[in-house]
């Protein structure tokens, strides 16, 4: 019997199964997309709740401001003094090295004595012998005055010339003697007062002129005077300050100067002074007024001559809070602080700043806004915050800026 069997073409049963094996794998690969899905959505812990930001935060400082004005001037030394012989002869010592500090009294100079100790040694011995003499003119006339009787009248007359003549002698030579005693002094030559001496002018064993050789120049730097010029404006500003046109005693109070150098930072003014003069006339040319301070100069940095800016006081202090400028946000030309309340929640805080202080700056709290000095306020960690943020604060003492200064709102005026 002929059996008959049925062949289908290759490429049809290939293809079937290529189809059945992709339906498989689309089948298993999202059986185990929806078993991950499942196991995810039945075993994720809940999200942490975020961590509050560490900051420090500071209590502002209480302190004073005060109005003032700025202007340009130059140091100027209070005693300046060339030293000369006061005798001529030849130089014979130098007891300092050039240079170098020196106090008052202390010896500079000798100068060649042994002419004048001789002219010394004269006078002395002229003194001694008119005092001789006018001893034994007393003598005799005291003797005529106690027998007037024996005494002719014309002797009397006499020998009362003769002691007057005596005593005058006797002054001459004293004042002769004195003379000669100053120029042996003037041989020591000693500091007129506390400063800094230059280099010598002339060699040992030169001979020197009486009151016109110059032997070396002396010059005071502590303290110094600050000259500067006030126009008319501020000078009438202050005018109720100066009785008569005057410094009045208590200028220390009213008017407190504080100086700046030409290498510090314009909101430095690291020399404490005191107005002493103002001038007794108004410049035409200028219309200012010279003034004069006097600052200390404890570490001798500054010097005669130099360039530099003079801040004076013109108002009543008042009170203000100083805070590090760091502090200091801004936002949209406005300035602002976050102060932590007691939920330890920021505050936006809008202030106005004024005077930079002791490395620090005056802040007031503008129109709705509060700040006192048991405010705590953001000092640092300022960019990861905004209002209404819980915190975690840290006291720390309130920052200072490096080179304590005082700088503000003042106009600057120039020499």
């Amino acid at each position: 019997m002929n059996q008959i069997m049925d062949f289908q073409p290759v490429s049809q049963t290939v293809g079937a199964s290529k189809r059945s094996f992709f339906s498989w794998r689309l089948w298993a690969a999202g059986a185990l997309l929806a078993g991950a899905a499942a196991i995810g959505c039945e075993g994720e812990p809940p999200a942490a709740p975020p961590s509050k930001p560490t900051v420090e935060v500071s209590n502002p400082i209480p302190d004073s401001v005060a109005d003032f004005e700025v202007f340009t001037g130059r140091t100027q030394a209070m005693h300046y003094v060339d030293i000369k012989a006061r005798v001529t002869g030849e130089l014979m010592e130098m007891n300092f090295k050039e240079g170098e500090d020196v106090k008052k009294g202390q010896t500079l100079f000798k100068i060649d004595a042994r002419p004048y100790d001789a002219t010394l040694a004269q006078a002395d011995a002229m003194v001694n012998q008119a005092n001789t003499h006018g001893q034994s003119m007393q003598d005799v006339y005291s003797r005529d005055l106690r027998s007037p009787a024996a005494t002719p009248e014309a002797t009397l007359i006499q020998d009362r010339d003769n002691l007057d003549e005596a005593k005058a002698t006797l002054k001459a030579s004293q004042a002769t003697r004195q003379a000669a005693q100053n120029n042996v002094d003037y041989c020591v030559i000693k500091a007129p007062f506390d400063g800094r001496i230059s280099r010598l002018s002339i060699d040992l064993n030169n001979d020197v002129i009486a009151d016109n050789t110059v032997l070396a120049s002396l010059v005071q730097l502590e303290p110094l005077y600050g000259y500067f010029d006030v126009d008319e404006r501020t000078l009438l500003r202050i005018g109720a300050l100066l009785p008569q046109g005057k410094v009045p005693a208590d200028a220390s109070v009213k008017f407190p100067l504080t100086l700046g150098m030409a290498n510090e930072k314009p909101e430095e003014f690291s020399h404490k002074g005191t107005l002493r003069i103002a001038d007794n006339k108004v410049d035409p040319t200028t219309g200012t007024v010279r003034m004069w301070g006097v600052f200390d100069n404890p570490n001798f940095d500054l010097k005669p001559g130099m360039f530099v800016r003079v801040r004076m006081d013109v108002g009543q202090p008042r009170p203000a809070l100083f805070v590090a400028e760091e502090a200091l946000g801004s936002e949209q030309g406005r300035r602002y602080l976050y102060v932590v309340n007691d939920d330890n929640k920021t505050v936006h805080t809008q202030v106005d700043v004024g005077q930079r202080k002791d490395g620090r700056i005056a802040v007031a709290p503008v129109k709705d806004y509060s700040l006192t000095e048991k405010d705590r306020v953001v000092v640092n960690g300022l960019q990861r915050v905004h209002a209404d943020q819980e915190v975690e604060p840290t006291p720390v003492d309130m920052p200072r800026a490096q080179g304590s200064g005082v700088r503000g709102q003042g106009s600057e005026k120039k020499d």
